[in-house]
């Protein structure tokens, strides 16, 4: 089987999908709506897991999708810029807007664990330094 070309649209479905098989609840949110917003709000139960921004290959990340991404991640540190890269099929996570990706992963990761992973280092840092 070859890696799949997504559009953003279909990663966005295709991620909903791969993260309910996971437990975990992803609400699209349409920035028609609410413009700068990330794409996917995940949660499970009454806890926000993350805010997801997506994004294909080399898109980019528009300046009012940085500032919320930035302000959610100061909150909770729980915002992330997934970029899918339709050459591998590797999705590469971004702190937030960061410039460096933290991890790579595949569509079939384990992402409840991953995300509590992520966001633990995240409040650990940031506890660190203040």
């Amino acid at each position: 089987m070859g890696i799949p070309m997504l559009s953003e649209t279909e990663f966005n479905k295709t991620l909903r999908g791969v993260l309910s098989m996971h437990g975990l609840v992803a609400i699209h949110i349409k920035e028609a709506h609410f413009p700068g917003v990330a794409d996917l709000l995940v949660f499970k139960g009454r806890q926000i897991k993350a805010w997801l921004e997506l994004k294909i290959d080399d898109e980019e990340v528009r300046p009012s999708q940085r500032e919320f991404l930035r302000l959610r991640d100061k909150e909770a540190g729980n915002a992330y810029t997934l970029r899918y890269m339709s050459r591998t099929g590797n999705i590469l996570v971004f702190r937030a807007d960061a410039e460096s990706p933290m991890a790579t992963v595949k569509l079939d990761a384990p992402w409840e664990y991953n995300l509590d992973k992520w966001n633990e280092v995240r409040m650990n840092y940031k506890s660190k330094v203040g």
